[in-house]
């Protein structure tokens, strides 16, 4: 039995072996092929760091363009003015000027509304956050 064990670990090692150094159809390069930009664990090489802002503006963890037209974004942009309301003057959502989504722990949604106040349309700068619960809170709130 203990023989048996020792061949097949010698038979396996030696396969292995040969098959590392093989082309025969292998994608795998054999290790005198790899370079220094080679991932130990998978033994393919590891792709350049891309320059994510460049290609589509996105900062991982960062705020992201969304629709104005969203339906998430006006309720969050209507939930906004409701809260701001609250401090005694009465607001109206007049448009939806842009916003941006980011993923954290929920949603953060930033916005920039332009609010009338009495008549007077004025820009704002609101942050609403939506937690995993579909709760929204007003974080920020910002006169421009």
């Amino acid at each position: 039995m203990r023989v048996s064990i020792q061949v097949a670990l010698i038979v396996g090692a030696s396969l292995f072996s040969a098959g590392c150094n093989s082309d025969a159809g292998s994608d795998v390069p054999a290790p005198s092929e790899l370079d220094a930009k080679t991932n130990d664990v998978s033994r393919q090489p590891v792709p350049e760091a891309a320059d994510d802002t460049a290609q589509n503006d996105t900062i991982v963890g960062g705020y992201t363009k969304a629709s104005v037209e969203s339906a998430d974004v006006i309720v969050a942009a209507k939930f906004a003015i409701a809260e701001e309301s609250k401090k005694g003057s009465v607001l109206a959502l007049g448009s939806i000027d842009s916003a941006e989504t980011q993923v954290v722990a929920g949603m953060n949604y930033r916005l920039r509304l332009t609010v009338d106040d009495a008549s007077t349309m004025k820009i704002a700068e609101a942050v609403v956050f939506q937690d995993l619960k579909q709760t929204l809170s007003l974080t920020s709130w910002e006169w421009k």
